[in-house]
């Protein structure tokens, strides 16, 4: 993925509507952008805003390379992680 695009996950129009911080089984809110099983990639020159949930997530990806991403939240917004990673090796972010 590269490009000079942008991913507006417009959260704010969500978050107060999210019931994660009071009741354990509620419907947790999307990413923006989601990589699982991915080898050999790269996330370049993409700008991420106010993701509802995670702004990316990967998961058991390898060899990746991320550069020049941009993530960008507002200052209350909830639980908005810039890159959440699991069991993922290889992973360069440089910007």
């Amino acid at each position: 993925i590269t490009g000079k695009g942008n991913l507006d996950g417009l959260g704010p129009a969500v978050w107060s509507k999210n019931s994660c911080a009071k009741k354990y089984d509620c419907k947790i809110l999307p990413n923006s952008l989601v990589m699982d099983f991915v080898n050999n990639g790269e996330v370049s020159g993409v700008t991420l805003l106010n993701s509802k949930f995670f702004h990316m997530k990967m998961y058991q990806c390898k060899d990746m390379l991320i550069k020049d991403v941009t993530v960008t939240a507002l200052g209350d917004s909830p639980n908005t992680d810039g890159i959440h990673m699991g069991d993922s090796s290889g992973i360069t972010i440089t910007n």
